[in-house]
């Protein structure tokens, strides 16, 4: 009985963002819209320019354990949820694994959302595909990637502007490449609160997309 009684009052959590928003698009001002970060562009921090208003992730090219070439441009259209590997996976970076694992199980079926984990130099491929079958990560929704310490540096801090948000933070962009959430992956509240608005992006896809 417990058990259910926990199981009903976590699935009212994640439904209460998404009756929210509903409620207000259609009854009154949507005033639960997730926000846009850096509405004004990055180019106020240090060692960062991008001349996009608002900012919106450069391009870039790595490879995936598989030995093909992703692009920012093959995330056009799809949000996505990412995380940059620390120099060690250990306890609390396998945490987080285990939690996109289980988010990725939640939207198995949500064909406009993808999940990427970032490794540097500090990984081998065999090193991202040992982790990938750990975590049971399926390609076409979860990629892991490999790219220089040099490259992966500037996309955590001028691409993701990851250099003021605390280590093991996700984070949500949407269909036109815009920052719209960062979550402490480490603590389940956050996880929750994620799937959560990954419901409410979702529902404005297409207006996050067109307008």
């Amino acid at each position: 009985m417990k058990k259910k009684w926990k199981t009903g009052i976590l699935l009212a959590t994640l439904a209460i963002p998404v009756f929210i928003w509903l409620f207000l698009k259609y009854f009154g001002q949507n005033s639960f819209a997730l926000p846009i970060y850096y509405p004004n562009g990055i180019d106020s921090l240090s060692d960062c320019t991008s001349g996009q208003q608002p900012h919106t992730l450069p391009s870039f090219s790595l490879r995936n354990t598989s030995g093909d070439t992703l692009t920012a441009r093959d995330f056009d259209g799809e949000m996505m949820i990412s995380y940059f590997l620390p120099q060690k996976c250990t306890d609390s970076c396998e945490l987080v694994l285990e939690r996109l694992a289980s988010i990725q199980n939640m939207f198995s079926e949500q064909e406009q959302l993808r999940i990427v984990v970032f490794g540097n130099e500090q990984y081998t491929p065999e090193d991202l595909l040992s982790l990938e079958k750990r975590f049971n990560a399926h390609p076409k929704l979860w990629n892991f990637v490999l790219g220089e310490g040099e490259a992966i540096n500037q996309l955590k801090t001028c691409g993701f502007v990851l250099s003021s948000v605390p280590e093991h933070s996700l984070v949500v962009t949407d269909a036109k490449r815009r920052i719209r959430g960062y979550y402490q992956a480490t603590d389940a509240e956050e996880v929750e609160r994620l799937k959560g608005e990954i419901k409410i992006l979702d529902y404005m896809q297409d207006e996050a997309y067109h307008d």
